[in-house]
């Protein structure tokens, strides 16, 4: 028995990665110990941003005459190439004179940046989203600080342009969340799915497609007819499909 579940299907009041379903014939086969709820397969758009405005797209430069500049990176899914271009055409514009080059390694994935003369201060923690460090490949949140005399900084991590690595499906009960995928366990009250991001072959309006080849993860709780379902980062938190629906298909499996 499938269950094939549209997120478009959803309440006024209810997101399209965060909504309820109301099941109550299958909940009562599960009350009745016949069988469990399984995950069996589901389609979602590629429509999210990498770049998002509060998160990742912008830190504040210092240059060596002591003037700020706060760098946007532009919000949407440019490439790195595109990215680095951007932060460099304005790094370029100040009043200390100074002339910045970036490039990114296509070997190790790696940015570098060289300047003309004198130093600056890229600021990750202050006047900065709280993401941008790590798409940039610094270490932490923390400001770094470079000279010309010092020669060509190069950020110790590859860049990270692809806001996720993978996505969860969270299946459960009314009121049971969960907040850690990336280090979760199976329960009872739960189904949480892995579903891999694979970015280079994935364009953006593109579709991603998961099915595991069997039914699994298993839920086999039936306090109530409602299911939860909600698609969500590693932290837990629901993804902005940017207006998008998507599909997810549930199984009954009977014991």
């Amino acid at each position: 028995m499938l269950f094939h579940i549209e997120s478009q299907n959803r309440s006024a009041n209810e997101t399209a990665t965060d909504f309820s379903v109301n099941i109550q014939a299958l909940m009562q086969h599960i009350a009745k110990g016949e069988g469990t709820v399984a995950f069996r397969d589901l389609s979602v758009p590629y429509t999210w941003y990498n770049i998002v405005d509060g998160y990742n797209n912008k830190f504040q430069v210092t240059f060596s005459d002591a003037s700020t500049k706060i760098i946007t990176i532009g919000v949407g899914n440019p490439s790195i190439s595109t990215i680095i271009a951007n932060i460099q055409a304005q790094m370029n514009v100040n009043t200390s004179g100074q002339v910045f080059a970036w490039s990114v390694s296509t070997t190790t994935g790696k940015i570098s940046i060289s300047v003309t003369a004198g130093s600056y201060t890229m600021a990750f923690g202050t006047n900065a989203d709280p993401f941008v460090w790590r798409l940039l490949g610094a270490a932490s949140a923390s400001n770094v600080t470079w000279s010309s005399g010092l020669g060509i900084y190069t950020f110790p991590n590859v860049v990270a342009v692809e806001r996720y690595k993978n996505l969860y499906l969270h299946v459960h009960g009314l009121g049971l969340y969960s907040h850690d995928f990336e280090n979760f366990t199976n329960r009872a009250s739960s189904i949480i799915t892995k579903i891999p991001v694979v970015g280079p072959s994935v364009s953006f309006f593109g579709w991603i497609y998961f099915n595991p080849g069997r039914p699994s993860y298993r839920y086999s709780s039936a306090l109530e007819p409602n299911l939860k379902i909600r698609l969500c980062d590693g932290a837990g938190i629901p993804i902005d499909l940017n207006g998008q629906d998507w599909t997810v298909t549930l199984e009954f499996v009977k014991n």
